[in-house]
């Protein structure tokens, strides 16, 4: 169990969820907020929040958490600092001079900011690098995705410490190779639920209806492989171009998108080869399968509660 320090700036549903999941891992957490009356519902909240992390023992998880009074006193020799605060500029500006102040210069800053690029976080610090997004999907105790991001000329070796510090805390880390508003998640979210509002708009389906299509097939298959090795597996021979080429094609014109150029199905062809070679197919499939009816067990197991 690592005994390094994390200190989780802003205690709402995000920073909470991730203070549960770091004390989870065996960090020493202390927990800043602006409210006056915060820490009995950031305990209670945290308690709720381990009792859902299989085999945590609540009480020892709960020892390792502080709640300071103080800015300075929180981040102060911390080895790194997860920050939840208001999505605004001025905030988080503000703040990241405040850290950069307070913070040891080996301290590792990450921003869950859904949708602030680092460089706008940074502007007014005199190392603007250290601002990095640490990006989570929430609840961050329960999905154990981080979205890592950097300003393009950070230092490769900054990155790789604030991606080896969330892969030892149990995160699955991924690192954007530039900044994108709304990150990954957030764009993919929005625009797979905009096309689903759009489908329920035009009487196409209704909102359950839609919601069990997706939970008995998209969903499913989405969470075992994603959508890239889905449609590498999907395309048979052709694997994920001879998909978009044979099928998808089609719908080009009726969705009113343009046609893939030649180059990016060249990139797809090229990137999907080397992931998941077709060579490999039948054992990516068996994975999958396997994968896919253990969910589909789970879903089983917990329906959800009736409307009415």
């Amino acid at each position: 169990m690592s005994q390094e320090t994390v200190a989780v700036v802003g205690a709402g549903v995000i920073g909470c969820s991730y203070a549960a999941s770091f004390a989870a891992k065996g960090y020493r957490v202390r927990i800043f907020d602006v409210r006056d009356d915060y820490e009995s519902i950031v305990r209670k909240m945290l308690r709720t929040q381990l009792s859902e992390i299989p085999s945590t023992d609540v009480d020892v998880a709960m020892e390792r958490v502080s709640c300071l009074k103080t800015l300075e006193e929180a981040v102060k020799d911390a080895d790194m600092v997860q920050e939840n605060g208001p999505e605004t500029v001025d905030f988080k500006q503000t703040m990241y001079t405040a850290l950069e102040k307070f913070c040891d210069s080996e301290t590792l800053f990450a921003s869950s900011s859904s949708g602030i690029t680092p460089e706008v976080i940074g502007a007014k610090m005199k190392s603007p690098e250290r601002a990095m997004i640490g990006h989570p999907f929430n609840p961050p105790h329960v999905l154990p995705i981080v979205e890592v991001c950097a300003v393009p000329d950070a230092p490769d070796e900054l990155v790789a410490r604030l991606m080896d510090f969330y892969e030892r805390a149990g995160r699955v880390a991924v690192r954007l190779k530039k900044p994108i508003d709304g990150f990954v998640t957030n764009r993919l979210q929005y625009v797979f639920q905009r096309e689903a509002i759009h489908l329920v708009k035009e009487g196409v389906v209704d909102m359950e209806g839609l919601d069990k299509i997706v939970m008995a097939s998209l969903g499913v298959r989405w969470a075992c492989v994603g959508p890239f090795l889905a449609g590498q597996l999907g395309g048979g021979d052709g694997g994920m171009r001879g998909l978009l080429e044979n099928i998808f094609a089609r719908l080009d014109e009726p969705m009113g998108l343009q046609p893939l150029s030649t180059e990016t199905l060249e990139m797809i062809e090229e990137q999907g080869g080397k992931s998941y070679p077709l060579n490999k197919s039948g054992e990516f499939a068996m994975v999958r399968d396997k994968r896919q009816l253990s969910v589909l067990e789970a879903l089983e197991k917990n329906p959800l509660p009736k409307a009415d």
